[in-house]
């Protein structure tokens, strides 16, 4: 599926949904070309961001639908299976949309809940973190005597 293909599919699964579910959401469904790594993926077994629902003062809020995610997820599916992952996401971002709007938070749960278990199978590729404010020191005992 290229691009453009993915973008006008964004926009007609958008269409089949219905409009109240878009109010609100000032800055759209947007297709965007790139992939987008979440900040806390782990090198040797990627977590890409599929969709992203973003709220700001200059733009609004909208949803993001990152194509290079999308391809690095499902590129070896069918289009009919794409499309099903799209309607998938895009709702799964709506979601979001609408628990902001009544001050909900299940899915904003759930969502973390989904990264400590992808966080918890990688402790071993973790770094070692120190709490902030406190020294690692090795003692090795007293200096050998000086002949």
């Amino acid at each position: 599926m290229t691009f453009d293909e993915f973008s006008e599919a964004v926009g007609t699964i958008a269409e089949q949904l219905p409009d109240e579910l878009f109010d609100g959401l000032t800055g759209g469904v947007v297709a965007v070309v790139g992939e987008k790594l979440h900040e806390k993926s782990i090198p040797t077994d990627p977590l890409y961001v599929a969709g992203q629902y973003v709220r700001s003062r200059s733009m609004g809020s909208q949803i993001l639908l990152y194509y290079g995610s999308f391809m690095r997820l499902y590129g070896r599916c069918t289009r009919e299976q794409i499309l099903g992952h799209i309607r998938r996401i895009m709702l799964h971002e709506l979601t979001h949309h609408w628990e902001f709007r009544s001050g909900e938070r299940g899915l904003e749960i759930d969502d973390a809940e989904r990264l400590s278990d992808y966080l918890d199978s990688h402790a071993e590729d973790k770094p070692e973190i120190q709490p902030e404010n406190t020294r690692t020191y090795t003692y090795r005992g007293p200096e050998p005597e000086q002949r």
